[in-house]
């Protein structure tokens, strides 16, 4: 085995955050999710579990299905269902639960190298009258059919906080690319606009973000930042 060779990342040793860990929970550092295996005050040596099957505290309102994405509530110490804002994707459910329960089993997805993302679920096609704001999933699935119906529309990308929440195991440099195709039946172009916390590049010009009628870009985002209330992303078109 090569010399530099550290472990194996299924346990890791980290530094306890402000308000220390307690063994069991859920532990989130930056974009590290773990399962505290022991109780340390903040700034002592805690082993935290990056992978495997876990019991975790639930959200209780909630019945969860086997196969339901799973997110990390860190403000309550919770898993959830539901992607919010802030909240970090931490893998699977692999259990069922009912609504009302206190507890629900999740396999952790473990940490990895960035990646390209590849579609998550279904295309999406849209011809709503008015301009609309694109969702996270929608931009996961990997191609956007529009039709701007009757006028030209300023269409909107979700912002940072839910596209990181949606991505699973978001990491700083994950590319998310997404087909966007104007299939107008008039002179109708669709011009994207960056959500809460993302941004178009700094050299790309307004015009380049407009799709014409009949035309298609491929969007790219690239994940600049997915720390809880500071994720952002850069965008290009």
């Amino acid at each position: 085995m090569a010399s530099n060779f550290v472990q194996e990342g299924c346990q890791v040793t980290v530094t306890a955050p402000t308000g220390g860990v307690t063994s069991g929970v859920g532990v989130l550092i930056g974009d590290l999710f773990g399962v505290s295996l022991n109780t340390a005050i903040a700034g002592a040596n805690c082993d935290i579990a990056t992978d495997g099957v876990w019991d975790l505290a639930k959200t209780s309102a909630q019945a969860w299905a086997v196969g339901d994405k799973i997110y990390w509530d860190d403000a309550n110490k919770k898993a959830d269902n539901t992607a919010t804002a802030g909240a970090r994707h931490i893998g699977q459910a692999t259990a069922a639960a009912t609504n009302p329960s206190s507890v629900g089993r999740v396999r952790l997805n473990g940490n990895g190298a960035p990646r390209s993302l590849s579609a998550a679920v279904a295309p999406a096609s849209k011809n709503t009258a008015g301009a609309v704001t694109y969702t996270a999933a929608e931009l996961l699935g990997g191609i956007i059919v529009r039709d701007p119906n009757g006028a030209g529309r300023t269409d909107i990308l979700p912002t940072a906080a839910l596209l990181v929440a949606a991505v699973p195991g978001a990491r700083v440099g994950d590319v998310i690319r997404t087909l966007i195709v104007n299939g107008a039946d008039a002179a109708e172009a669709i011009t994207i606009s960056a959500g809460t916390g993302g941004a178009f590049d700094a050299n790309q010009t307004a015009s380049s973000q407009v799709i014409p009628q009949n035309a298609s870009k491929t969007l790219t985002i690239r994940l600049t930042n997915v720390t809880a209330s500071s994720e952002a992303y850069v965008a290009y078109l």
